[in-house]
């Protein structure tokens, strides 16, 4: 009998094209493979290039929804902008070592508040005026009190977001005494659409409403979120938090959106919002937040400011009112809380123009009326620009700079029984 086949069992062969489809396929997924692996292997290599070399590390602020921007908890950073320092910013986001909440036995806390003089990047942590003052008076108690100095600064700050971040993160720490540091043109900085800064339009603004009260004003910050600079930080603050290369690319594209001069067309102010933006925010203004009573919710009735416009001295003027206010509200939130509060005016440089001596004399008038302690550093600088130092760097202070501050804040502190509990 004649053998049969089973025809389900035969398998047709492969003709040559699809073969060649096959193979072809299969070298282009090993090549993907490859490149992929090459691509991922290129980037840890650069990422650890980068982090050894710290390379990419001062992109360190982030968008916080209450005071508009603050610095990254548990950040590394090493600065090259102006002078050089690497740091870390502790659990709270200050430019400081790790401290507990609780305060030690038989130790007397001060807290500085300020803003990028008093956070100090441009020098190592050692030799900031925060850290020099507390090794001073350490030295000089001799074991029989100890004394830390925490430093609460923050870059770009004005008195408002101080006030924020001396109520939210400083007060915890129970400082027995706080000193508010006050560069040249801190009321400037209450001033709505500033450039020059990636986050200078991130901040929320303060005003005093129809009753006389406090409140802050989200109003030009949400202007800002909505703006392709605002997005692009929200949008990218994984990157910016832990990348290397896109702390490169962040830094570039930040600067190239910050020195802007000339208005696109559509958008307003030169920094990315579009005017249609612009309407919907200031039809849609949430409330100002109360400062002194948080229970008032009243939204804030007062049409969009416009930008404060002319020379600094009007400016100053302007705004005057509403760091006032801020300060007294420090103040009383700092004798509320047992804590003494004095008043610093850091040195600015006239030969440069970085100066404004009718802010210093208003500083110098609300002390005087509000019975605050006030030290003006100005003359202690002036004298030792006779002696060749090299006291700042292009704007900021040169360790030498930081040196003075602490010599005179020691001084200052002890002539006026300040440390005494």
């Amino acid at each position: 009998m004649p053998a049969t086949t089973d025809s389900t069992s035969i398998t047709p062969e492969t003709t040559p094209v699809q073969k060649t489809k096959r193979s072809l396929w299969m070298v282009s997924v090993h090549v993907l493979i490859q490149v992929l692996f090459a691509v991922v292997a290129l980037v840890l290599c650069l990422e650890c290039m980068f982090a050894l070399a710290g390379i990419g590390e001062q992109e360190y602020l982030r968008i916080d929804k209450e005071v508009g921007f603050a610095p990254m908890e548990n950040k590394h950073v090493t600065w090259r902008k102006e002078g050089f320092s690497r740091t870390t910013f502790n659990s709270q986001g200050l430019p400081d070592r790790e401290l507990s909440l609780s305060k030690p036995a038989n130790t007397y806390r001060i807290a500085v508040i300020g803003d990028s003089f008093t956070e100090a990047l441009q020098v190592d942590r050692t030799q900031n005026f925060c850290s020099l003052l507390e090794k001073k008076l350490n030295q000089e108690s001799g074991g029989a009190q100890r004394f830390e100095v925490i430093n609460g600064g923050c870059s770009a700050y004005n008195l408002g977001q101080m006030y924020y971040r001396l109520k939210n993160k400083v007060m915890p720490y129970q400082p027995d005494l706080v000193l508010v540091a006050m560069s040249v043109d801190t009321i400037k900085n209450f001033a709505h659409m500033q450039g020059g800064f990636a986050f200078a339009n991130a901040r929320p603004t303060f005003v005093i409403d129809d009753q006389g009260q406090l409140r802050f004003d989200y109003r030009i910050f949400d202007i800002w979120r909505l703006s392709p600079e605002g997005k692009r930080i929200k949008n990218t603050n994984w990157l910016r938090q832990y990348s290397h290369i896109w702390g490169v690319l962040g830094t570039i594209m930040g600067n190239l959106d910050s020195y802007k001069h000339d208005i696109i067309s559509g958008k307003i102010w030169g920094w990315g919002t579009t005017q249609q933006a612009l309407m919907t925010v200031q039809s849609s203004a949430k409330p100002g937040a109360a400062v002194v009573s948080e229970s008032n919710d009243k939204a804030i009735a007062m049409p969009l400011p416009a930008p404060v416009q002319g020379p600094v001295i009007n400016q100053t003027q302007e705004l005057w009112p509403v760091a006032q206010a801020v300060l007294r509200e420090m103040k009383k939130d700092c004798l509320a809380h047992d804590s003494k509060f004095v008043m610093v005016r850091l040195a600015g440089r006239p030969e440069v123009g970085y100066v404004n001596p009718q802010e210093t004399e208003m500083f110098k008038g609300e002390a005087s009326s509000s019975q605050t302690p006030y030290i003006d550093l100005s003359e202690t600088f002036d004298k030792a620009k006779t002696d060749g130092k090299t006291l700042f760097y292009s704007v900021h202070l040169a360790p030498e700079g930081h040196q003075i501050v602490a010599t005179e804040l020691n001084r200052f502190l002890n002539s006026s029984n300040l440390l005494q509990k």
